[in-house]
């Protein structure tokens, strides 16, 4: 079994090395590491053209404008010779056994469109933040078919940390690769796709360190609700257009019941930063001297605005999601059964 990483690069220069060191040391390592370079301006080529030189699996790709990190996947995914791909961001950090595990599991698996596993979390530093919160389909490291993937999907939601997906490389050609106009959702629609065709195996272990920062590419998408909602419901006419024999119709209005719940809380959290400034910053310097009427006031405005953001956050939740998809804040101990 052949495996190939496709590593996107765009000024990441400093955090090159240890992508790439982690990739090669481990314990079974790639067969080759193409590095699409996305016009970088920051040193970044001349680095990986060094690596290219001392270690022959590393192979250099470079873009002349930049084009964004879906774009040069599908241009490493059309050049991977190997049988899996994991397509590798370069300032995260692969943990030395993703490999070896995930290519064990496979090889007993071989009708699965990908495997996954567990992430932690870093900052920009490297500091390690803990396991990232993502449910756990399974107890213990297997293989979920097609129909316990959907049904897993609609209990918990997606699991698929993309910083450990290794795809089966003809099943994710031949579905079209990724779509570049879903930006960072790109790879989490490719997976559930996968899933929902071929089936797909799990580790419920931490496989991978995922470097979140503040100016990322899934970070840019997600401060903005309005971008956010976009990419969600254009994932949404995916689904039913050119994926109606995968996704079923029932799936698909819980994916948009979930969008605009995501949309609509991350909406009430502007309006709140807005408040919050307001009541603790604002009015305190407007309101001096202050008097014992406005302190009670003031703090009867307060407690009623604690109680309306309750109440607002329950209305968020009945409205667009229901009781029924609430299983997914709790699917600790789900472990998809059937």
């Amino acid at each position: 079994m052949r495996l190939s990483v496709v590593l996107p690069n765009f000024n990441h220069v400093r955090f090159l090395p240890e992508a790439l060191e982690s990739l090669l040391t481990q314990s079974v390592p790639p067969d080759e590491i193409l590095v699409v370079d996305d016009a970088s301006t920051d040193g970044s080529v001349d680095l990986i053209s060094g690596w290219s030189r001392r270690d022959p699996r590393v192979r250099l790709l470079r873009n002349d404008t930049n084009q964004g990190p879906a774009v040069g996947m599908n241009r490493g995914l059309a050049l991977a010779s190997g049988d899996w791909v994991l397509f590798s961001a370069a300032d995260d950090r692969i943990l030395p056994d993703l490999f070896a595990r995930s290519l064990r599991l496979l090889a007993s698996h071989p009708e699965a469109g990908l495997c996954t596993a567990l992430s932690r979390v870093m900052d920009d530093q490297g500091r390690d933040l803990g396991v990232y919160e993502s449910p756990r389909v399974l107890a213990q490291e297997g293989f979920l078919s097609s129909l316990r993937c959907l049904r897993a999907l609609q209990v918990c939601g997606p699991w698929f940390m993309g910083n450990t997906a290794i795809y089966r490389r003809e099943a994710l050609q031949a579905a079209g690769g990724f779509h570049p106009e879903l930006r960072s959702l790109c790879d989490g629609f490719a997976c559930q796709l996968l899933a929902l065709r071929h089936g797909a195996c799990f580790i419920p272990e931490p496989l991978a360190c995922w470097r979140k920062t503040v100016a990322g590419y899934a970070a840019s998408d997600n401060a903005d609700w309005h971008e956010r909602f976009r990419l969600r419901e254009r994932a949404a006419e995916l689904m039913r257009a050119s994926y109606a024999d995968v996704f079923p119709e029932a799936y698909v209005c819980l994916w948009e019941r979930q969008s605009r719940y995501a949309a609509a809380r991350m909406a009430w959290r502007e309006v709140r930063k807005r408040r919050d400034a307001y009541l603790g910053e604002t009015l305190p310097r407007l309101r001096q001297p202050e008097r014992a009427w406005e302190r009670l006031l003031l703090g009867c405005a307060e407690g009623l605005a604690r109680s309306g953001d309750l109440l607002v956050r329950l209305h968020l939740f009945l409205r667009f999601r229901g009781v029924g998809p609430w299983i997914r804040g709790k699917v600790g101990g789900w472990r998809g059964r059937g």
